[in-house]
């Protein structure tokens, strides 16, 4: 990953010191964190309802962006980028595949109660979709991981 490896300018006494990152630790959190998103997803998807039943635009759009967008990008983002997943959108041009921000940039363009209610269901389906395919990959290393162990 292009941003992981700090580039050392100045350090004539070598005090700067580089550490290695506890992959198993760090997958065991990503998991954790995955889980989460599953349930906390699909719980403020209520929320977000109410909002469009009240036909409260702001409120609405307050919901959306924090309990649709916001953990959508975050499991992208473990999805393609995993040492970024609190990023937000922070250089996400460069971090993710340009059909998922296109996907991602028609997802955020909202003017309406209607678009929200649209929107948070291809957001729903995006997030499902990207969730499958973030289990496959970890359930694939995990295969991988014990294949090198066994073999």
């Amino acid at each position: 990953m292009k941003d992981e490896k700090a580039k050392v300018i100045f350090d004539k006494q070598n005090v700067i010191e580089t550490r290695k990152m506890d992959t198993a630790k760090f997958q065991l959190e990503q998991e954790k964190r995955i889980e989460e998103l599953q349930k906390t997803f699909l719980f403020f998807q209520a929320w977000v309802k109410k909002g469009i039943s009240r036909n409260s635009f702001l409120e609405t759009l307050s919901y959306y962006h924090s309990f649709v967008l916001e953990p959508l990008t975050e499991l992208i983002r473990i999805r393609y980028q995993p040492t970024k997943r609190h990023f937000g959108l922070k250089h996400i041009e460069r971090d993710l595949p340009y059909e998922i921000i296109r996907e991602l940039e028609n997802l955020y363009v909202i003017n309406s109660i209607t678009e929200i209610s649209f929107k948070s269901q291809q957001a729903n389906i995006l997030f499902f979709k990207v969730l499958k395919e973030v289990e496959t990959k970890s359930l694939d290393s995990q295969h991988t991981t014990k294949g090198e162990k066994n073999g």
